[in-house]
């Protein structure tokens, strides 16, 4: 069982496979938080204006968003 999931070989050879996944992961992150986090600001100094035809469109775009899980996000972009 050992040899089996835990073989050195397979481990060595997938290594720059999984480096590599994991600084995509990293270079992906420094983009996608720092976007996040100003849409989401953006979005909140939004919800603080009274005005109905702001206000209206932004509470269909939050509730689209909060319906749909974020796999079926991801199928449709």
């Amino acid at each position: 069982m050992i040899e089996t999931f835990f073989n050195p070989q397979i481990i060595t050879d997938a290594w720059p496979i999984v480096m590599a996944g994991l600084w995509n992961t990293i270079k992906l992150s420094l983009v996608v938080v720092p976007l996040g986090l100003i849409g989401g600001t953006l979005l909140a100094l939004l919800a603080s204006v009274h005005t109905r035809w702001v206000r209206w469109p932004l509470m269909a775009w939050t509730d689209f968003f909060r319906a749909f899980p974020p796999l079926v996000l991801l199928i449709f972009i």
